[in-house]
């Protein structure tokens, strides 16, 4: 009996998984991103095209509808980027975003804050060099489906 409900488990187990890991980075008849899809990111948080070269990942939701959502935030190619205690989570050899990544200008302002919760995007603040407010993004999930709410843009002239 031990056995069979052993064998049973195991069974049940590996269908799970693999019906889980069917649901990311799929394409729509048209070639499009649609749902689930994990983002790669370098040592500067830069979006990648895939794995080659990342050390860190988050998720993203394709709808056809959300294209700015899921756009690399990040502009700089390099920036001085303070790491978060919170960023051990991995995801097979990725690090998942989770906690505050704090990038610097070059003369010590904050230029970006970027908030992560176990690999889901929750805010991103930039700012000018002279630290006012560039851009504040809210993150937020509704019926399992991220939305990018509370857009501000600011105005470098105000």
């Amino acid at each position: 009996m031990k056995i069979c409900m052993l064998t049973l488990f195991l069974v049940l187990g590996s269908v799970s998984a693999l019906s889980q890991s069917d649901t990311l980075n799929r394409t729509n008849s048209d070639g499009e991103k649609t749902g689930w899809w994990i983002i790669y990111l370098d040592d500067n948080l830069k979006q990648l095209k895939d794995s080659v070269g990342a050390t860190h990942c988050r998720y993203a939701y394709y709808s056809g509808l959300d294209y700015e959502y899921n756009k690399g935030i990040i502009k700089s190619d390099e920036s001085s980027i303070q790491f978060p205690a919170s960023d051990t989570l991995m995801l097979g050899s990725l690090k998942l975003l989770n906690g505050d990544y704090v990038a610097y200008h070059d003369k010590g302002n904050v230029k970006f804050v970027l908030t992560a919760q176990n690999g889901f995007l929750t805010e991103y603040i930039e700012y000018h060099t002279d630290g006012r407010v560039k851009t504040h993004f809210v993150y937020f999930m509704h019926d399992g489906v991220p939305v990018r709410g509370d857009v501000r843009i600011f105005d470098k002239d105000e």
